[in-house]
């Protein structure tokens, strides 16, 4: 969802982004076999930290494209637009905090622990990065009110 989220703001490409959608879909793309290999080995470290890892660059993938589209030196989104909230570069960035912090956390808990971490970080992640959306939604709405007037 997010991956189409964001491509609604491109209004061309160019071959970097193109290489940096690519590099995304192929994080996407290793997901059922990182998932597998953890729920087939659960209880032990490695299958995790693999997983971890894949979800973790799969984040920072997205975050990548956004920032890319969000650059105004790149041209690939109109003006107005590098500043809409879901472009907001901290939504992408929590899944890879989160499982990075079950990657360290690894080392120390049981590996039946871990699959704790995301089920408690991320509900409570969802509140703030609601509460920032909101509040990002209510300014992209007044500088679109103040772009008309002008």
């Amino acid at each position: 969802m997010a991956h189409h989220r964001i491509f609604r703001f491109v209004r061309h490409l160019d071959s970097r982004l193109i290489w940096l959608n690519m590099l995304f879909l192929l994080c996407i793309v290793l997901m059922p076999f990182t998932t597998a290999y953890q729920s087939e080995y659960a209880m032990l470290r490695t299958p995790w930290i693999i997983y971890s890892i894949n979800i973790i660059a799969t984040g920072l993938m997205q975050a990548q494209l956004q920032n890319y589209l969000r650059h105004p030196g790149h041209g690939v989104t109109a003006a107005h637009e590098r500043t809409h909230p879901d472009l907001d570069l901290l939504r992408p960035l929590s899944s890879p905090i989160v499982f990075g912090t079950s990657i360290l956390l690894s080392f120390f808990v049981q590996p039946w622990m871990l699959r704790m971490v995301p089920a408690v970080a991320f509900p409570l992640l969802a509140l703030l990065l609601r509460r920032r959306h909101q509040r990002l939604e209510q300014r992209y709405a007044q500088s679109a009110v103040e772009r008309q007037h002008s």
